[in-house]
């Protein structure tokens, strides 16, 4: 049993999603796991639908096992991104291989550009940029910039890639090896579109331009596995997705309004004035999106204000984070069903099924559960049908159990 593992957001799946599988499974993988984030994401917000249907998406779409991200790992900045779902990878004690999206599928690149960044000088430089203020990615970029390792730099430039980086170079302490594939079709957020590939971003627009019209969403089928385009929008119309916007927005503003400058002082992300920016902005805005614009500015990017202000509506710096305490199945077909089975010998962490597994954790782990419950309470709240209190603990993952068709 060879099997890889694949970490994703599936906000939402699309046919780039299904490329990048079929990629690996031809690369002879028997099974595949995504490590998925929870109904938070990296850019800091709310996901487009819950993570039980993302789960369910990414089953249909040829995943066999799917494992939630949780918080707040799954909103954190590209290295503890990685560095978490590498540690959920190593953890299952069955994967052989981390398979990722990149603009090259040539690993040694990225091999490389570890090594580079790994000398003396540049680590130096990178400290010191960091500390000025700039995102980590910024820090290495021009890091590798002034120590004239300009190709390096260039390769970084693409979120797609700096993940890729950040994989590569978690793997390094552990047995597991990296697999580059490379992407098809547009770029990452990109607007544009081909004949079969779109970024998520731009079908999470077009779903809202579509949704917001009362329209049908035919213009999304040619991005989608037809499977997955029908899953997609049976939910649209029972009202379990989109993710409402405008709650969202009340939601998120209501609890950052309750903020005291000192609670922004307490973020994990607060450094040379952020926490001031922040308050500030909140204070003069009245949508989460005008308070990001606001508080940007040039060192600060857009995806970093939108999890500080993620981080402070959610209340996480109360809570302190340590390692991934557990492995939460969202969703299997039969092979996945093979692949728990032998992870219940395997795994180093606790594996939760259901709500009642929970039992069996320690205190650490528990709390990190009993946060992403309330984070939960806060999503559900946001969907187009709103529904009452703890309904992440009354979900159980999505079996499928036909895979004959994806053989």
């Amino acid at each position: 049993m060879q099997t890889a593992a694949v970490i994703a957001e599936y906000n939402p799946f699309h046919n780039g999603h299904a490329y990048h599988i079929e990629e690996t499974r031809k690369k002879g993988f028997s099974h595949i796991v995504a490590i998925m984030s929870g109904n938070f994401v990296q850019r800091g917000s709310m996901a487009i639908a819950d993570k039980f249907e993302r789960a369910k998406y990414a089953v249909l779409g040829g995943v066999d096992l799917v494992i939630e991200l949780p918080l707040p790992w799954c909103m954190s900045a590209a290295h503890d991104f990685a560095v978490a779902g590498v540690e959920i990878a190593q953890a299952t004690g069955v994967v052989n291989t981390l398979s990722f999206g990149c603009e090259t599928g040539d690993v040694r690149a990225f091999l490389n550009a570890n090594a580079v960044v790994d000398k003396v000088d540049v680590q130096q430089r990178v400290k010191k940029n960091v500390k000025a203020g700039f995102s980590y990615p910024q820090a290495v970029t021009k890091a590798l910039q002034d120590t004239d390792n300009d190709s390096v730099a260039q390769l970084l430039l693409s979120p797609n890639n700096m993940l890729a980086f950040e994989y590569c170079n978690a793997l390094k302490t552990t047995k597991i090896t990296p697999c580059a594939i490379c992407r098809m079709g547009t770029d990452h957020d990109s607007i544009e579109t081909n004949a079969q590939f779109a970024s998520a971003s731009y079908i999470r627009n077009a779903v809202y331009g579509v949704y917001n019209a009362n329209e049908e969403l035919y213009l999304l089928y040619n991005y989608m596995p037809n499977r997955i385009y029908s899953a997609f929008a049976s939910a649209i119309k029972n009202g379990v997705a989109p993710l409402d916007l405008n709650k969202a927005d009340i939601a998120l503003m209501s609890r950052l309004r309750l903020l005291n400058r000192s609670d922004f002082q307490q973020l994990p992300l607060a450094a040379n004035g952020i926490e001031n920016r922040l308050y500030n902005a909140v204070q003069d805005c009245v949508t989460f999106d005008q308070v990001c614009d606001l508080a940007k500015n040039k060192q600060i990017t857009h995806a970093r204000i939108r999890r500080a202000l993620m981080f402070a509506a959610l209340r996480l710096p109360q809570l302190k984070m340590e390692h991934v305490p557990y492995l939460r199945i969202l969703g299997m077909n039969a092979r996945g069903a093979e692949l728990l089975k032998l992870m219940k010998e395997t795994s180093s962490l606790p594996i939760i099924q259901k709500h009642s597994d929970v039992k069996k954790l320690d205190d650490y782990a528990k709390k990190v559960y009993d946060f992403n419950m309330k984070a939960s309470d806060l999503y559900y709240l946001c969907l187009p049908c709103a529904v009452s209190c703890g309904q992440d603990a009354l979900h159980t993952p999505f079996i499928y159990n036909d895979i004959k068709t994806e053989e």
